[in-house]
């Protein structure tokens, strides 16, 4: 009998131990899908101007990741741009650092640009400037860029932040996919985890800031 008890404990414990993996597993995954959701959501946060002109895409599919803009934020200018400058004058700096992506905006226009090093006052930007832009129209957007991708070989759901190196967000992860229609402008991820576990996990968002960047019907 002592020894049909340490059996039937030893079969209650792992199950308890399973269904706690499994409990573990499926709060991660949730976490995850909620990680997406909000920056799906964020998506083109304080870039209205710049997507409305086309200089910018709040959600971009391309290849084998999804990337999501937001506008950090926004600086006024030091002086009037002209075409062909590269250094951009600017009351402040804070916030700037090289290899980060800015946008210029003024009156319908806009140019999308990164920045090579910043400088007291000013940042070196590496491209010309192709327009002009006056100190008291124009403004200047630091822009954050957010991309999910599945690192294939390894199972791992990576969360990357402009040029830092990407993090992994969920492991075990089999397929992940994603859609964005601009018609509708309806984003759409999901991914199944490996062995099946769980069955599959997908959201659907409708960014509502590039929603406010159309145009009125």
């Amino acid at each position: 009998m002592v020894v049909a008890a340490f059996e039937f404990f030893g079969i209650t414990r792992d199950l308890f131990i399973k269904l706690k993996g499994e409990e573990m597993d499926t709060q991660s995954a949730e976490a995850a899908l909620d990680k997406i959701r909000i920056d799906l959501r964020r998506a083109g946060q304080g870039l209205v101007a710049p997507m409305r002109n086309s200089t910018i895409a709040g959600v971009e599919v391309a290849g084998q990741a999804i990337t999501i803009a937001l506008g950090e934020k926004s600086y006024e200018l030091g002086q009037d741009l002209v075409p062909g400058q590269t250094r951009v004058p600017l009351p402040a700096t804070s916030g700037l650092s090289a290899l980060r992506e800015v946008c210029l905006v003024e009156n319908g226009w806009g140019e999308l640009h990164s920045i090579s090093s910043v400088e007291s006052g000013a940042i070196v930007i590496g491209e010309p400037l192709q327009a002009a832009f006056s100190r008291t129209g124009g403004l200047l957007h630091l822009v954050e860029k957010i991309s999910y991708f599945l690192d294939g070989p390894s199972g791992i759901l990576r969360r990357k932040v402009n040029s830092s190196p990407a993090q992994p967000l969920l492991e075990e992860v089999a397929v992940f996919e994603f859609r964005y229609d601009a018609s509708v402008n309806l984003a759409w991820a999901g991914f199944s985890m490996k062995n099946g576990k769980e069955g599959k996990y997908e959201i659907s968002v409708f960014p509502k800031n590039i929603g406010l960047a159309r145009p009125a019907p």
